[in-house]
């Protein structure tokens, strides 16, 4: 599945986060299976950064997990890229600023295209670099996903959704993930304001940070998000072994469908 065929009219989009390799490579290819089954159409594949700093200590734990076994960012594309393959989810990987600049960005290029990854994120590159990075990464054959910093001023909004392609990844809340999400009603002011920016161009908009039950996705849907992105609710399921995961994105899809 491409990215643009990930994102359907009326319909949420579960996009799912999970350290590529976690809790183990064949557990990691089995949690994947689970996902893309229960409707899950896009894989983040999270690659292994030293630095998390934007993570909750449920993601942190998982990242220190697959580095101590040896999973390093090419071992972590081939794993994400094929089970992304395997089981026809759209793909993209993430990294942190400081991880892509360890490799080099046309290294990171080269091994996201040999692996098949579609997208790229990378959620707290600089805001004077975005602009060229995203052209360079479009100009590689990449799909730039924009991330939306929950303080970013409406001008940089402006900017980021002009130079994103695929969706857009928009910060539910200030600090880490992992936390309840409870919107008050100056961010479901926000959300509105940055969905009709959003729409302006024609780019899908998902909610990621703190999204865990049913709830907090219908709280999503009745915002008018387009997506759901669910990463440290799913790492933990997953990290209780496989039939944990299926109970909980069984939860997740019965909302979802009605």
């Amino acid at each position: 599945m491409k990215l643009e065929e990930a994102f359907f009219k009326a319909t949420l989009t579960l996009i799912s986060y999970l350290p590529a390799g976690f809790p183990d490579e064949l557990a990691y290819r089995d949690s994947v299976g689970v996902l893309a089954k229960a409707g899950f159409r896009i894989l983040e594949i999270g690659l292994p950064n030293k630095q998390c700093n934007l993570d909750g200590q449920i993601i942190k734990d998982a990242m220190k997990r697959i580095i101590e076994k040896g999973v390093d960012i090419e071992k972590a594309l081939y794993l994400g890229g094929g089970a992304a393959k395997d089981f026809n989810m759209a793909s993209v990987g993430m990294l942190y600023y400081e991880t892509l600049k360890e490799i080099g960005e046309n290294k990171c290029f080269d091994q996201f295209k040999h692996y098949g990854i579609q997208g790229i994120l990378v959620p707290d590159i600089p805001h004077k670099e975005r602009n060229e990075f995203y052209l360079k990464a479009r100009h590689r054959g990449l799909v730039p996903i924009g991330f939306i910093p929950i303080r970013a001023k409406y001008e940089m909004v402006k900017e980021i959704i002009e130079m994103s392609e695929g969706f857009l990844y928009y910060q539910s809340y200030d600090g880490q993930t992992g936390k309840a999400y409870k919107p008050s009603k100056e961010s479901y002011n926000r959300f509105s304001k940055i969905k009709e920016f959003a729409n302006r161009k024609g780019i899908p908009i998902a909610i990621g940070f703190g999204i865990h039950n049913k709830n907090d996705l219908d709280l999503i849907k009745n915002m008018g998000a387009d997506g759901a992105i669910i990463g440290s609710a799913i790492v933990e399921a997953a990290g209780k072994g496989k039939k944990e995961l299926i109970n909980f994105v069984d939860g997740l899809i019965e909302q979802n469908c009605e």
